[in-house]
């Protein structure tokens, strides 16, 4: 029986290239009865569809309304930059 720490290094490895045979069998046995790996299979798998539906949102806006500025925050910079350009400032 494959420990917890090799089922969630399995668990990683499975997502960035398909597991032998074996070993899938094995993870896939030690997950029926370990509740704490599967948590882990199941966060892992929420976090990778949360940042796929975030970059798929990411490119579906404008590039240039996300890096604009408003007019309040570009006069707070101004004044800052004026104010830190003045050595009596």
């Amino acid at each position: 029986m494959l420990s917890c720490q090799e089922v969630t290094q399995l668990i990683s490895e499975s997502f960035d290239h398909p597991l032998p045979f074996r070993k899938r069998i094995g993870m896939g046995l030690h997950l029926l009865i370990c509740k704490w790996c599967d948590r882990f299979r199941r966060q892992v798998l929420f976090i990778q569809d949360s940042l796929r539906r975030g970059a798929a949102q990411l490119e579906s806006q404008d590039l240039a309304s996300l890096m604009s500025l408003s007019t309040a925050a570009r006069e707070r910079i101004k004044q800052a930059l004026l104010h830190h350009g003045n050595p009596d400032g």
